[in-house]
């Protein structure tokens, strides 16, 4: 990071018993708060004896650096702010450790210190946060630090404004609290110093840049766990050096939305910019991809029956509406749960009776002409469909409804058949659900969808249902692409993480 000069500077820094010492020496951690709390005393009557036996080594070396790397070519010092983070706590076996006295000496030191030089120049002043909690404890601290953002205690850092984070001193608890509980106002301009016990300056390091990236990725591992992948595309977008994995999860976004030429587009980013494990899980997707987009292709263009085309295409319908639901998305679910049956009764009517039910409208690509034909050619079939179903006649003669590929599945050809017994008996169950669907917003209504009104009218969840339709046409429900992926993801985010 290139400093800037004769600017604003924020520095925080946490304090330990190695931040002051009197007459050249350190106070022993046994009286370290008695012996501090005596000395302010002692500077309150007496200044100007007081103040020349007081030093804060690390405060010197670190102040020191920061100022003279941010002093102006004419000589402007910085408009410097420090807050000290001091302990004060409650429980008497440990309050001898507390650096809430040092913290009081520490600023008039710096000011004494510093203060007139700067004065001359700029501006210097001198603040305090005080930790009333156990400074071991990681979670308290956290707590604390993230109040502090909350009651806007915390500065605003504006792009004028450097931020840098002393934590050479104090209890890791408490560096910990700071470093995580600062991070959502830690932008990757803050710079964590570090003075090592021998080292004549501090020492800048890429922390807080390594924490984001950090913070970023158990995030993503959270919403991948949770199989929300749109969630952790976008989170993975602005880690560093993740930019395969970021398209690989963005292909599975795509791929969701059944848009598999963008996926596909998508999956060439990351084969072309990944190695190792995660470049041929990519490549073994894009086929899978191509061959999804085939069978689409195939199918819009249908004039005959293409029944060999619908299994795979159904088989990823019915992970991604299994994952609607897995997701709380009843509304989407439903959109997905009605669209999978309108798939499989296509499917079976093509399977098992050969007529095409494609619903292209171009000319070359239309059905309806063969479809009728092949109703008409069929006395049987052709007498059954006009028989009134359910009250109502259908028209075979338009494009076909679900009632009447459900209505064709029970021609009595096929009572028997074990895929049109199947398929119609959960078409038929699925209705329950219609009057739901058709009153809320995927279909023609506003009112809204949720798991207990699905569980309601349906009679219980529907998901043995949608498997058994995914069964009849061969599909194994447990071939799950999307895991898969999930798993992929994982193990790359998981390297990232190790890799640090």
């Amino acid at each position: 990071m290139s400093a800037s000069v004769g600017s604003s500077v924020v520095l925080v820094s946490t304090l330990g018993h190695r931040d002051l010492e009197v007459d050249g020496e350190r106070i022993p951690e046994g009286r370290f708060r008695s012996e501090t709390e005596r000395l302010r005393d002692a500077l309150t009557a007496d200044r100007q004896g007081t103040l020349p036996r007081l030093r804060c080594p690390i405060l010197d070396s670190v102040i020191a650096w920061v100022i003279e790397r941010h002093t102006a070519p004419h000589g402007r010092k910085p408009h410097l702010t420090v807050y000290l983070v001091a302990t004060d706590q409650s429980d008497p076996a440990y309050r001898e450790t507390d650096t809430v006295h040092a913290a009081a000496l520490a600023q008039e030191w710096i000011q004494a210190r510093f203060g007139a030089e700067a004065r001359a120049t700029a501006s210097l002043s001198v603040k305090q946060w005080t930790y009333a909690g156990n400074p071991a404890a990681f979670d308290d601290t956290l707590r604390y630090f993230r109040t502090l953002i909350a009651h806007r205690a915390f500065p605003e850092i504006d792009p004028d404004t450097t931020l840098y984070v002393n934590v050479t001193s104090g209890t890791p608890g408490l560096v910990f609290g700071l470093l995580a509980g600062l991070a959502p106002v830690l932008d990757e301009r803050a710079v964590v110093l570090y003075k090592g016990p021998h080292d004549p300056r501090p020492t800048p390091t890429r922390l807080i840049p390594e924490l984001r990236r950090a913070r970023l990725l158990d995030e993503v591992e959270r919403w991948l766990k949770e199989s929300d992948f749109s969630a952790a595309a976008r989170l993975l977008d602005s880690v560093e050096d993740m930019a395969p994995v970021a398209r690989l999860a963005a292909a599975v976004v795509h791929r969701l939305d059944f848009d598999f030429a963008r996926a596909l587009r998508d999956l060439d980013d990351t084969v072309q910019l990944s190695s190792g494990e995660t470049r041929p899980f990519a490549q073994r997707w894009q086929r899978e991809l191509n061959e999804l987009l085939r069978r689409v292709d195939a199918l819009s263009e249908a004039t005959t029956a293409m029944p060999e085309q619908y299994p795979l295409l159904l088989r990823e319908l019915y992970v991604n509406t299994c994952l609607t639901w897995e997701a709380g998305r009843y509304a989407d679910f439903l959109a997905r749960a009605f669209r999978l049956e309108e798939a499989a009764l296509r499917w079976a009517v093509e399977r098992v009776l050969r007529l095409p039910t494609g619903s292209a409208k171009s000319p070359r690509g239309a059905a309806l002409p063969a479809f009728i034909e092949g109703i008409e050619g069929d006395p049987e079939l052709r007498a059954h469909v006009q028989a009134p179903y359910e009250g109502r006649q259908l028209d075979y003669r338009r494009a076909p409804t679900r009632d009447l590929l459900r209505h064709l599945l029970a021609a009595p050809s096929l009572r028997e058949h074990p895929i049109a017994r199947q398929v119609s008996t959960v078409s038929g169950r699925l209705s329950r659900l219609s009057g739901l669907r058709n009153a809320s917003i995927v279909a023609h209504g506003f009112r809204g969808v949720s798991r207990e009104a699905i569980v309601e009218a349906y009679g219980g969840e529907p998901l043995d249902d949608l498997r058994a339709l995914a069964e009849a046409a061969g599909i194994d429900p447990a071939d799950n692409p999307f895991a898969a992926a999930r798993q992929a993801l994982l193990e790359a985010v998981s390297r990232a993480q190790a890799q640090g």
